[in-house]
């Protein structure tokens, strides 16, 4: 006796596929949302008159801090927030 699948099957192996592949490509909600506020000293957060610049994601929120203290040390930005994700954690800078 031979197997046969049943019809429509796959479908749902495809659809995780590419949602996955999704979201690890970067085309998050969160990602593809735009620009997002800047956060200032004091931990509030404002709209900047300049669009916000995604600079990756990352695993954890320990991991996204150092990077953004990392690159406002570099002198690369002034100011960075990392926004939670459904998987990962974003780091937005100003410039």
């Amino acid at each position: 006796m031979r197997y046969a699948p049943r019809r429509g099957s796959g479908r749902v192996g495809v659809v995780m596929v590419v949602l996955v592949g999704a979201v690890f490509a970067g085309l998050s909600p969160a990602a593809a949302a735009g620009p997002r506020p800047v956060a200032l000293a004091g931990g509030l957060a404002r709209e900047s008159g300049e669009p916000s610049v995604h600079r990756g994601s990352f695993w954890t929120h320990a991991a996204c801090t150092q990077a953004g203290r990392e690159g406002t040390a570099a002198g690369r930005w002034s100011r960075f927030t990392c926004v939670s994700s459904h998987v990962s954690w974003a780091l937005w800078t100003d410039r």
